[in-house]
This record gives structure tokens, C-alpha cells and sequence, in this order.
């Protein structure tokens, strides 16, 4: 039986020491990786430069057992919807996610992978195919 990556899921915050700015991510990864790879972490561009001074820390914000990555990228959006100065440019993008329904059990969900894996459930195909 595999192990689920998830279940060691975090929110990290890198924070440059020299202005007080700070990026907000999601990994299953331990700090000591984070530490080492920040610049190929760190997605941004004007991130990237303000890290590149090296001079910057990296602190665990939460550890959140999931199952599933869009679980770990929902709690990650709303640590950057909570802290409002985060650097991140992929919070403006969080407002525009487009959220699927299933017709069966009316779960949402806000990604058509995880839509597309959860109706194909042998319970849901059964309940689909139904007159």
C-alpha cells in the first residue's frame, strides 16, 4: 500500500529579512528542501529577484493532513485571502476558478480533473446509467 504525499502537506511562508515581504506556498516537502531550492520554488518573477539576496527566511504557517492536492491548494488560498500583503501574483487568479457540480451527489468541485475522476466512480457511473 502506497503512502498518501498529501498527509505531510504544508503552507510555508518564505519571508525576505530585508523588507518584510513575504510568498506564500503549499508542499509536501520539509523545510530544509524548501531552504535549499526557493529559487525554483518560487514561481514569480519579482519573487525570484527579491530572493536571490539569499537573505530571507523560510517558516512553516501549517501542517494540514489531505488527500488530494486541490485540498492543500484550497487551504493555501485562503492563508493568501487572510494575509492580504502576500507577493503571490496567483492570488488574483483564485477568484475566477470555476467551480464543476456533480450531478449525482452535488459535491463541488473547483477542478474538471478531480470532477472527471470523481464520476467515474463505479457508483456513479451505475446511478448515471439509470433511467
Amino acid at each position: 500500500m502506497s503512502v498518501n504525499k498529501y498527509a505531510f502537506g504544508k503552507i510555508y511562508q518564505i519571508t525576505d529579512n530585508n523588507t518584510g515581504q513575504f510568498y506564500l506556498g503549499s508542499t509536501t516537502k520539509d523545510v530544509d528542501y524548501i531552504k535549499k531550492h526557493v529559487l525554483n520554488i518560487v514561481k514569480e518573477p519579482e519573487a525570484k529577484e527579491l530572493f536571490k539576496q539569499g537573505n530571507y527566511t523560510v517558516e512553516i504557517l501549517e501542517e494540514k493532513y489531505c488527500f488530494k492536492q486541490c485540498q492543500l491548494d484550497r487551504r493555501l488560498r485562503e492563508w493568501m485571502n487572510n494575509l492580504n500583503s502576500c507577493i503571490n501574483k496567483s492570488k488574483e487568479k483564485d477568484s475566477n476558478v470555476k467551480m464543476v457540480k456533480c450531478i449525482v451527489c452535488n459535491r463541488e468541485y473547483n477542478d474538471t480533473y478531480y470532477y472527471k475522476t470523481h464520476i467515474y466512480q463505479k457508483t456513479h457511473r451505475e446511478r448515471m446509467m439509470e433511467p
